[in-house]
């Protein structure tokens, strides 16, 4: 330890002379690997939190045997298949009657 002008006992300095800082801790020096291995560490973390962002599948928000509505995104067409397997439990079939933006609207029609 070393003692100030006021008589107050420090802690460690930087071993650069004139310059305040912190020592890094023994055996985790700061450095360039050090650094690079940080970087790849929040790459890795940030792609694969990434892959959970995925758009979400195609699901029944509402539906009985006249009807369904699925919320879907991207393409209306992911819908239909979900709209194929409500209809075939009434004997039915689907016809698409509202593609909205986020919400498809089918009809179950007699086959």
């Amino acid at each position: 330890m070393m003692v100030n002008r006021a008589g107050h006992q420090t802690g460690p300095q930087s071993t650069d002379a004139g310059k305040i800082g912190t020592v890094p801790a023994e055996g985790f020096p700061a450095g360039p690997m050090n650094r690079f291995a940080a970087a790849v560490l929040i790459l890795a973390v940030n792609a694969l939190g990434a892959f959970g962002c995925t758009a979400p599948h195609p699901y029944i928000h509402d539906g009985n045997a006249s009807g369904v509505e699925i919320r879907y995104s991207g393409d209306v067409a992911s819908a239909l298949p979900l709209a194929t397997k409500h209809c075939a439990q009434f004997e039915r079939v689907p016809r698409l009657v509202d593609p909205g933006l986020d919400v498809a609207v089918y009809d179950c029609v007699r086959r």
